[in-house]
């Protein structure tokens, strides 16, 4: 059911839960299923407009162990439509 005056959708969730990763040699310790941005109709950029930070325990390989760190991952509360990319 699409709302009134609704343009793009906030909860495009991630079809099962995942772990996250920063790129380098770190992966979380639990899963989540993690929210993105959806589109918008025409040449409109659907982007996060309301977001949070959570803190989360990771998985880290250095210097030939494994370490437990904390680190902040960027969440995605709600998306908005603008008229320009």
């Amino acid at each position: 059911m699409r709302r009134r005056n609704h343009l793009c959708r906030a909860t495009v969730r991630a079809s099962c839960p995942q772990h996250y990763t920063d790129g380098a040699n770190c992966t979380s310790v639990t899963q989540h299923t993690p929210k993105y941005c959806g589109s918008c109709p025409g040449r409109r950029c659907c982007f996060p407009a309301l977001s949070t930070t959570l803190t989360l325990p990771f998985h880290c390989f250095e210097d030939g162990a494994w370490t437990t760190r904390t680190k902040d991952v960027m969440s995605i509360v709600r998306c908005r439509c603008k008229p320009e990319c």
